[in-house]
């Protein structure tokens, strides 16, 4: 993610309710984890879910709908897959 220097941002990723449903996890958010842009305007962030959620998203058959919500200052966009 890029922005200015020293700025806030904060990565989050859900999934629906009915995938948090059909899997067994008790919420929508499979994490979050908040950090600072860099002096070069850069910023990286590794989101992963909690032991138990992983343990059922890797029983799951085919691939999990997931979307990550990234904020950068005031500016904020959203991305499925």
């Amino acid at each position: 993610m890029t922005g200015p220097a020293g700025q806030a941002l904060r990565v989050r990723a859900t999934v629906s309710a009915a995938q948090a449903r059909r899997h067994g996890l008790n919420s929508t958010i499979l994490g979050s984890k908040s950090g600072v842009v860099g002096r070069d305007g850069t910023g990286s962030i590794t989101v992963k879910p909690s032991a138990s959620q992983g343990a059922k998203l890797r029983k799951a058959k085919g691939s999990v709908p997931v979307t990550l919500e990234l904020v950068v200052g005031t500016t904020r966009a959203t991305v499925s897959r």
